[in-house]
């Protein structure tokens, strides 16, 4: 599993989370851990994510896009760097915040983007902030977009729960903003 470990060194700053998951018993994770020396985060699996994404035999590697999207399926093996490069591509990432538009990066990692873009809107005004709010904005714009596109491609697909759900969510997370 070194190579989990290459991945997350080179793409973490370009967006990329490795993480493990098994339903093993925490003493045989931390023995995995211990034995691959794993820099990623590796979680205890208890609930039916395996059955719910439609997981066959394991191992199996998942890109899971911004909006909860499955992107990538596969045994580890078929996952490409080119795959990974791929969805990377159409994935903006968040400014660093100064201390001045903490209260943006606060809102945002609440799921409160409809504060977040308001806050980050107002400070367009300051000339020391401008480049830094309009990132937040265009990142805001871009996740609700892509939420948007994964809600209509549920309801396309006949999924109408889901795309309920995630319409749902979408209208909580923008309040306030049209």
């Amino acid at each position: 599993m070194g190579h989990l470990n290459k991945l997350h060194e080179e793409y973490a700053s370009k967006g990329l989370v490795i993480m493990a998951s098994s339903p093993e018993p925490e003493s045989a994770i931390q023995q995995f851990v211990d034995e691959f020396e794993a820099v990623y985060p590796v979680m205890i699996e208890e609930s039916d994510t395996y059955a719910e994404y439609g997981f066959g035999a394991l191992p199996r590697a998942v890109l899971i896009g911004p909006a909860g999207r499955v992107l990538f399926k596969e045994h580890p093996n078929r996952l490409t760097v080119n795959d990974i490069d791929n969805h990377l591509e159409s994935i903006k990432l968040l400014p660093e915040f100064p201390k001045s538009l903490s209260a943006v990066g606060k809102a945002i990692s609440k799921g409160d983007y409809g504060k977040a873009h308001k806050k980050a809107t107002t400070a367009l005004k300051k000339d020391d902030l401008k480049e830094t709010a309009q990132q937040a904005i265009d990142w805001i714009d871009w996740l609700g977009t892509t939420w948007m596109e994964t809600a209509k491609g549920a309801s396309e697909a006949g999924s109408v729960h889901a795309a309920y759900t995630c319409y749902e969510c979408i209208e909580d997370a923008y309040k306030g903003l049209p």
